[in-house]
């Protein structure tokens, strides 16, 4: 069986320096916490959920990149679900997310209020994925 590299998590370039000490610590808190991911997946880790001043959905998640390759985020529809079920789906593509090859990066993805299908969200519960469908 091959042993996957040890996972590293890196920032893109403005997080470090934009991110309050307090969020790093939690991040990084969380990243530890972590089991190395199966090979050859790419996951979701929810980290945080919120919403901005104009009622945007804002989903924070540690993305953890177990195959050999770069990740980028190149028109992937992404699929947010609560507790609940289904929320939102937007199409996101970024050239400022590149999550390396056996690597964790946070990322936060935000859904437009408008194309919300619920008003609130129960987060007992929720998750990222790319929308295979």
């Amino acid at each position: 069986m091959k042993e996957i590299p040890k996972q590293k998590l890196r920032y893109e370039n403005t997080w470090k320096r934009t991110l309050a000490q307090k969020d790093l610590n939690e991040i990084e808190s969380l990243f530890h916490s972590l089991s190395e991911p199966s090979l050859s997946t790419i996951q979701f880790i929810p980290f945080r959920v919120a919403y901005n001043h104009r009622g945007d959905l804002l989903a924070t998640v540690l993305i953890q990149n177990a195959t050999n390759e770069h990740f980028e985020l190149k028109q992937c529809p992404i699929r947010f679900e609560d507790a609940e079920g289904y929320l939102v789906q937007e199409n996101f593509c970024s050239d400022k997310l590149r999550v390396e090859a056996y690597s964790t990066t946070p990322w936060t993805f935000i859904f437009p209020k408008q194309n919300l299908q619920r008003e609130t969200i129960n987060v007992v519960k929720w998750s990222l994925a790319v929308d295979s469908d």
